[in-house]
């Protein structure tokens, strides 16, 4: 046989091979399955899909719908696998809000980078555990969007953020009307000044240990005052003396290796 008819008919076997690649519904996409749904609701993911299910598997291979997925405001990361001949895997990480933001009527819950999670109409259970950030000046901003990085917001997270959740749970509120004061409100009211709030505490166990020693000890009329190298209750009108300092060793509320910020 001539090797041009040969090279013909290789071609041409190629072609149809590569034609059926293409058309087969066998390769199309028609299922997909999503892990580590939370605060999102799967028809919402179902949106944000949409026109995925017929595509071939090559082009979900190439392009994968990695970005239409991170549109969502709720999601952080998101990566798509895909098992052969025709599923798609979607894992979603989420992010996590750690405030409320009064805004106007209505409350906007925030996640540690600024990003705008939910408007809230109003409170409810699964917003009890959020501390507000008060304070701030903000523009018309929508769902989505983030928050302007101010030197006043970037106090109140960096805040926030130095915190456990348990911990975070006894903050009613961030007051950062001042950004070299920052202003922790209990859930019981009791005041915290913890200046810029850098390097709030070096263990996170001094801010339970502070909170149960002032509620123990049924301290009031004054506040926490968070120093560089102490940390003291101040009665209001009085500055902080020896007497008051909680970092003394027979109150054994601080370790001797406290740093402040």
């Amino acid at each position: 046989m001539q090797k041009w008819l040969v090279f013909l008919l290789l071609v041409i076997a190629l072609s149809a091979g590569g034609w059926w690649l293409y058309t087969t519904e066998l390769l199309r996409i028609n299922s997909f399955s999503v892990s580590g749904l939370n605060e999102i609701e799967l028809n919402e993911i179902h949106v944000h899909m949409e026109g995925v299910v017929g595509k071939h598997f090559l082009e979900m291979l190439v392009a994968p719908p990695t970005e239409r997925l991170k549109v969502h405001p709720w999601v952080k990361e998101a990566s798509v696998s895909l098992k052969f001949p025709s599923e798609m895997v979607i894992r979603i990480i989420e992010r996590e809000a750690i405030a409320l933001i009064p805004y106007f009527n209505y409350y906007l819950s925030v996640d540690d980078e600024g990003k705008l999670l939910s408007l809230h109409t109003s409170l409810s259970s699964e917003t009890d555990s959020l501390p507000f950030i008060t304070g701030l000046s903000l523009p018309l901003l929508a769902v989505g969007e983030s928050i302007p990085r101010t030197p006043n917001f970037i106090s109140a997270v960096g805040v926030l953020s130095q915190l456990e959740e348990q911990q975070r749970r006894q903050i009613a509120e961030v007051d950062v009307s001042s950004a070299l004061q920052v202003i922790l409100r209990s859930i019981d009211n009791i005041i915290i000044d913890v200046g810029e709030g850098k390097r709030l505490f070096e263990k996170n166990s001094y801010f339970l240990e502070i909170l149960n020693y002032v509620r123990n000890n049924e301290l009031v009329n004054g506040k926490i005052l968070v120093g560089s190298d102490t940390i003291v209750w101040c009665y209001d009108g009085d500055l902080p003396d020896e007497e008051n300092n909680l970092n003394e060793e027979d109150e054994n509320v601080l370790s001797d290796d406290y740093e402040g910020n």
